[in-house]
């Protein structure tokens, strides 16, 4: 398939793979047929921000149009258009809808919310079973489509990502060449303004030249009969454009050039240029980090839909087992479980739903945002044309000028260029009439004297040829090649039919005109004396010739022999010779490969070598420049933050000590308060400890000291608070300093707060007034306590005696504990992490809890019941756990899983199973 990605709307688009070798034209046919986008509305770009050519194939343009890097298609109809998600186009039945936070999947929401509500409503059947897992298979097959759609919207936006550095690089390249433009406009500007006084001067004396060409008359000859002058002749050739308005033609062109005018274009041109730099436009800040969060978002919806998936095997299980058993007792409880189930998986889709509408409304924030800067691209690019059209019009309107100014230049060169003409025509006539007439009288003196020599050769040859003594003389039988025998052609037969006295005319009316009297050629008229002279050389020759070979004869002959011998051993010294000059050629040819190739190699270790300097050099003074400017930016960055906290110093100084007199008096108040409320509760909490019938009980386990604290440790810890509070008030503390005392001996002495939280009216009235004046409703543990009225639990001596009882562990608990403490199984000082404890069921609470010789209460965390059997009808007695991590609670409502009372301080446990105990095994041994 063929990918083509609409930016401005986020969609991908496919196409036949035969469009991809058929050329761009025909693409963007298609892409109306299919999607009703105009033609001349479509832009097509590739990564790297090329424009695809219409003439051009698709396949050109190599790996574009695969669903990585798809061919990025814009709609400047959709772009222009007011609305950001308008349609680009009249959309038909083919077109791929975009719809940004539409409400579809909304009443999908709702209708699981109902069908999840109507399983859970269902009696405990197998009928019900089998429907929950229908509805669940249907929650994993949404949940599924949610995910992909997830990574579908996240993968639009990377290519609109994509799509949008393709139109940066574009506008790069647009702008790239439009300051080549420039550049070479104002090149050719400072051409014109220094030939401009050049050109004027010719413009000054256009109608002196034109005077000059109507007193030259045109020879007759050349005009067919005519009596014209130059002026006239130039006139008919030309009549639309006559010579009196060229001048105020091209001086008005002259004139439309003002510096002015130049310099105002130019700065133009240099503005659109830097709007079109504009980086805050080029960049999206902050896309990148946007995209990693959809990511994150992805890999988020994954999780959910594997755990989904998880829910539905396990709901496939459950049914096939209930399906085998056949047995109706198992129902109940497996319903049970498959409600809370339901609840995850409902909790999950709603979380794969929000995940979903955050990528759709991510997509659709993205899209505005680029079509709005899709729109300022075109703006810009609509500047450059138009500031380009501009210097196209003065570019042309230069060359014109240049041209008029030739032009000019020719007229005022016409009458020197054209009796110059006339002299020329004139002197090529009498140099062909001088020189032919030379030529042809040498050329027959030439072929006489080669006839004549080529006769005497055949007389001798005739004679020596069938004579024994023509084997002593070699090369007689050679002659002589012809030279200068021909007449030449005649030559200038075209020339116009000037006169001489035509030129005398010319001088005559132009006194500067003159002939060159040289032109004639130096021709010889006589070759007498030279015939004799070569006939005395050649008999002189032939006299030498013969003495030379009677004496070489007679030598011939004696040293025949010699030579011979001779020759022999040079042949033999000849091959040697040979021999080692091939060997020496090979050596010397390896030689010189080798050292070409070090040279060549050295060269390459010299560039690498000067290339190195030059970047070190250049790296070492931008690092220089970097730091200076990096510590003159330190420095001033200093000063500034002095004066800041200089100043933001003298108005903290001159705030707290307008507000130190308030806040001493009101904290004053405050502490009063607290400080009854305190001595009322212990008063109250010591009668209680008086008349407790707890006091029987063993004092190693007692849960609930962290509400009851021992009157001795209460009026300890009462005396260190109000000694704090006492000495926070002279320093001048804020109401908010003494909250953090107080939490602060929350946290070392939970006694005496926990005390505080059960001091009725005196707590409310301090934290209430506090909480006034902050904004801001918070417990001393940092909690939201506006739903918890704890002073409403264990006020009384009947609520307290009836929690004691339901955390005291029973007799045979406490017996078991103490064997296993004697045996070093467990500990029972502290929960922390790696520790072994002994976990027991308490009936009563119906929740498994940690024995404990501390002040807290440990209950199980619900995570590891289903490591036990707590759902049967007989849960373990008890069990050892090797304790993973514990995490602290406050009861928030009045029921709950625990069934403690609102408003009460406990810890979770996590833990891994070591060992299932029998208490009665244990109590035995």
């Amino acid at each position: 398939m063929l990918y083509v990605f609409q930016v401005d709307s986020g969609v991908m688009m496919t196409f036949d793979m035969n469009l991809a070798l058929e050329s761009v034209s025909n693409l963007k046919e298609d892409i109306w047929i299919q999607y009703r986008i105009p033609v001349d509305r479509q832009v097509l770009l590739v990564s790297g921000g090329e424009c695809l050519d219409p003439l051009t194939r698709v396949c050109n343009y190599q790996h574009a149009g695969t669903d990585t890097n798809p061919i990025f298609l814009f709609n400047k109809l959709h772009i222009e258009s007011s609305s950001p998600n308008s349609s680009g186009g009249q959309t038909n039945t083919n077109q791929i809808h975009v719809n940004y936070g539409s409400n579809d999947n909304l009443t999908d929401i709702d209708n699981i919310k109902d069908q999840i509500e109507g399983c859970l409503a269902l009696p405990p059947t197998y009928k019900t079973v089998v429907s929950r897992c229908q509805l669940a298979q249907h929650l994993h097959e949404m949940g599924k489509e949610m995910a992909k759609k997830c990574e579908q919207l996240t993968h639009d936006q990377h290519l609109q990502h994509q799509g949008w550095a393709a139109v940066v690089a574009n506008l790069e390249d647009i702008i790239y060449a439009f300051k080549k433009r420039i550049e070479l406009f104002q090149l050719t500007y400072e051409a014109h303004s220094v030939e401009k006084a050049e050109q004027m001067k010719l413009l000054n004396g256009f109608e002196e030249d034109l005077k000059v060409l109507e007193t030259v008359e045109i020879a007759p000859t050349l005009v067919e009969g005519e009596k014209l002058s130059l002026f006239g002749w130039i006139e008919s050739k030309d009549r639309a454009n006559p010579l009196r308005g060229f001048s105020l033609n091209c001086k008005k062109a002259l004139d439309s050039l003002d510096p002015k005018v130049i310099e105002t274009m130019e700065r133009e041109a240099n503005a659109v240029v830097d709007k079109a730099g504009q980086s805050s436009m080029k960049e999206i800040k902050g896309l990148e980090e946007r995209l990693y969060g959809l990511e994150q978002l992805i890999i988020e919806a994954r999780k959910l839909e594997q755990e989904q998936f998880d829910l539905l095997q396990a709901f496939i299980q459950n049914q096939n087992r209930a399906s085998d058993l056949r047995d109706s007792s198992i129902l109940p409880d497996l319903c049970q479980s498959h409600q809370h189930q339901l609840l995850v998986m409902q909790k999950n889709h709603q979380q794969l739903d929000d995940i979903r509408r955050r990528c759709q409304r991510a997509k659709e924030e993205l899209s505005v945002n680029l079509n709005q800067r899709l729109k300022w691209v075109v703006y810009v690019q609509k500047s450059l044309l138009d500031t380009s059209n501009k210097l196209t019009m003065y570019m042309e309107r230069l060359k014109r000028i240049k041209f008029q100014v030739e032009i000019m230049a020719q007229i005022h060169n016409a009458p020197q260029i054209y009796t110059e003409a006339v002299v020329e025509v004139v002197r090529r006539k009498q140099f062909a009439s001088t020189f032919l007439e030379w030529a042809t009288e040498l050329a027959t003196k030439m072929d006489l004297i080669y006839k004549n020599e080529i006769q005497k050769r055949r007389e001798f040859g005739a004679r020596f040829a069938r004579h024994f003594i023509q084997d002593l003389f070699q090369g007689l039988d050679d002659s002589p090649h012809p030279f200068a025998n021909q007449r030449p052609e005649s030559f200038d037969l075209h020339l116009p039919d000037i006169l001489p006295e035509d030129v005398e005319k010319l001088q005559a009316t132009f006194p500067w005109v003159k002939i060159d009297e040289d032109f004639y050629l130096d021709l010889p008229t006589s070759t007498s004396r030279s015939e004799e002279s070569m006939r005395s050389n050649l008999e002189m020759e032939n006299i030498q010739l013969k003495l030379e070979l009677e004496n070489c004869q007679s030598d011939l002959q004696s040293k025949d022999e010699e030579m011979g011998r001779v020759l022999r051993q040079k042949e033999d010294e000849i091959d040697k010779l040979s021999q080692s000059l091939k060997v020496y050629e090979k050596e010397l040819i390896n030689e010189r490969t080798q050292a070409l190739e070090q040279s060549q190699q050295l060269n390459v270790w010299k560039d690498r070598v000067d290339t190195l300097e030059l970047t070190i050099d250049s790296l070492r003074q931008d690092s220089e420049n970097q730091l200076e400017n990096e510590r003159k930016q330190a420095k001033e960055l200093m000063e500034q933050t002095k004066l800041a906290h200089e100043q933001e110093l003298e108005t903290l100084t001159s705030r707290i000590s307008s507000e130190k007199d308030e806040a001493v008096k009101v904290v004053r108040e405050k502490c009063k308060a607290e400080f009854e409320g305190l001595k009322s509760r212990y008063k109250f909490m010591s009668s209680i400890e008086q008349k407790s019938p707890v006091e029987s009980i063993d004092r190693s386990f007692d849960p609930l000291d962290r509400l009851t604290p021992r009157p001795e440790e209460l009026l300890t810890e009462l005396n260190r608070v109000v000694d704090s509070i006492q000495r926070a008030v002279p320093e001048g503390l804020s109401p908010f300093s003494v909250r953090r005392i107080l939490m602060k001996l929350e946290t070392s002495s939970p006694g005496i707060l926990r005390s505080r939280n059960f001091s009725g009216s005196q707590r409310s009235s301090v934290e209430i007034d506090e909480d006034q004046s902050t904004g801001i409703m918070r417990s001393v543990y940092g909690l939201d306590t506006s739903a918890i009225d704890a002073t409403t639990m264990l006020t009384s001596e009947s609520a307290y005696r009836e929690l004691s009882e339901q955390l005291m562990p029973s007799q045979r608990i406490v017996n078991a504990a103490s064997k296993l403490v004697q045996k070093d199984r467990i500990t029972i000082q502290g929960c922390k992490a790696g520790d072994t404890v002994f976990i027991y069921w308490n009936e009563k609470l119906s929740s498994y809890l940690v024995y404990l010789n501390t002040k807290n209460v440990h209950f199980l965390h619900t995570d590891c019941l289903k490591i036990v059997n707590s759902s049967g009808d007989n849960p373990a007695e008890g069990f050892l756990g090797s304790v993973l991590d514990k995490e602290f609670c406050v009861a928030r409502r009045t029921q709950n899983r625990y069934r403690v009372p609102q408003g009460f301080h406990f810890y979770r446990v996590k833990v891994n199973v070591v060992d299932i105990l029998n208490l009665s095994s244990i109590l035995i041994a």
